[in-house]
């Protein structure tokens, strides 16, 4: 902000300030993921565990992230089974980890993704079309930063979620995108 008030000219402020707005909604990415991981773990310790459908699960990581996703855009699709798929859990952590996926698909993934679950494995997953990334994923979920503008905690949460849950978090290259996925006993 001071260097827009020490701007020379009008385009120099603009580009201050567009600079500091943009510095500003990744502070605010970061403290709202940091926050989040903080939630998960002390819920994985705290909380009871519920019956919980993991369509649910999807169905509420999907409206997290409406803000990201318009309706009528078919960029996301939701793939559910028509009969439940129960595990032993805790609800908010678990969407919190599907909405990071799903984030993480938007962000980094390419067009038509698509969020559901699986029976067998009992599973939430998020598929993109995309090649993937070529780092391995498994290093990706477990450190706390990975230098982009969410501070690479969000498959940190996912991953974090997945073992309270005596589940793992699982990648896949698959034909024509990648997969990733929490799977649970």
């Amino acid at each position: 902000m001071q260097l827009a008030a020490d701007a020379p000219g009008p385009d120099d402020r603009r580009a201050a300030l567009d600079r500091a707005e943009r510095r500003t909604e990744a502070l605010n990415r970061l403290l709202d993921q940091m926050l989040a991981h903080a939630m998960v773990n002390h819920r994985a310790d705290a909380v009871l565990r519920e019956t919980v459908d993991l369509r649910d699960v999807a169905i509420e990581g999907l409206e997290a992230c409406d803000d990201l996703v318009a309706p009528d855009e078919g960029r996301v699709q939701l793939r559910l089974p028509e009969a439940p798929v129960p595990i032993e859990g805790d609800m908010l952590s678990l969407t919190e980890a599907g909405k990071n996926l799903l984030i993480n698909a938007l962000q980094h993934g390419r067009p038509p993704i698509r969020i559901g679950v699986s029976q067998s494995p009992a599973a939430i997953f998020v598929e993109d079309s995309g090649p993937g990334p070529s780092e391995v994923p498994e290093i990706l979920a477990t450190r706390h930063a990975g230098g982009r503008p969410s501070g690479g905690l969000g498959l940190a949460i996912a991953h974090d979620v997945a073992r309270a849950h005596a589940g793992a978090l699982r990648f896949a290259h698959r034909p024509g995108g990648f997969r990733a996925s929490l799977e649970f006993p």
